[in-house]
């Protein structure tokens, strides 16, 4: 009987380690960033930190739209292809520019948890 309970223990122990290393963010999913933005609305950028090849997405408004890291100086820019829609972040601050929705650049803050 006691072999039993090592054993299932162990199985415990085995399964609880597992799913820790999956709910590590980032390391094999990609990340959503939200930022709260001074028209009271939201942005979410999503990417994988292991591919920034990949194009990312950005939601705004129910718009989901493909994007591509830039190189952007002392920050992140994210394009896309049309280049109607522009984001940069830096720190954190960042900006949205998107054709036919804003008429200027607008300024957003990344949503912290404190």
């Amino acid at each position: 009987m006691c072999a039993v309970v090592r054993l299932l223990a162990s199985l415990l122990s085995l399964f609880a380690a597992a799913a820790a290393a999956d709910t590590r963010v980032g390391k094999h999913r990609a990340l959503t960033h939200e930022w709260h933005c001074d028209n009271g609305r939201v942005v979410l950028i999503n990417f994988h930190p292991r591919r920034p090849q990949e194009d990312a997405w950005l939601t705004y408004l129910g718009n989901r739209v493909p994007v591509t890291r830039q190189a952007a100086g002392a920050g992140i820019a994210y394009v896309s292809a049309d280049g109607r829609v522009r984001w940069f972040e830096r720190g954190e601050e960042g900006s949205l520019q998107f054709g036919g929705l804003l008429d200027a650049p607008l300024p957003c803050q990344r949503r912290t948890n404190r």
